[in-house]
């Protein structure tokens, strides 16, 4: 991939970060907006549950499958402070803090 090409994925990755942490501030300072927020979340919760139990997992499973995957969606978030690039190493050293006890 050309340097170019590189340099302008990631200064797209950097617009996008900066967007999503605007996005959050403002739905956090707004009670109708985060209410807004949770109901689409659930929604979303719903609906990988669906997909998952049409595709022939139990709703136990699925459930628990989709909530899991939310909620590691979510704690990404928070260990990124808005650079996915972080993601990996916040991973592993979660891991090895958790390995460690």
């Amino acid at each position: 991939m050309a340097p170019e090409t590189l340099r302008e994925r990631k200064q797209q990755r950097t617009r996008e970060a900066i967007i999503d942490a605007a996005h959050e501030r403002l739905v956090e300072s707004h009670p109708e907006l985060r209410a807004r927020s949770l109901t689409k979340l659930r929604r979303h919760a719903e609906t990988l549950t669906r997909v998952l139990t049409d595709r022939g997992a139990d709703r136990e499973t699925a459930t628990v499958a989709a909530e899991l995957g939310l909620a590691c969606y979510h704690a990404a978030r928070t260990l990124v402070d808005d650079d996915p690039e972080r993601l990996p190493a916040a991973v592993k050293a979660a891991f090895d803090r958790l390995a460690a006890r």
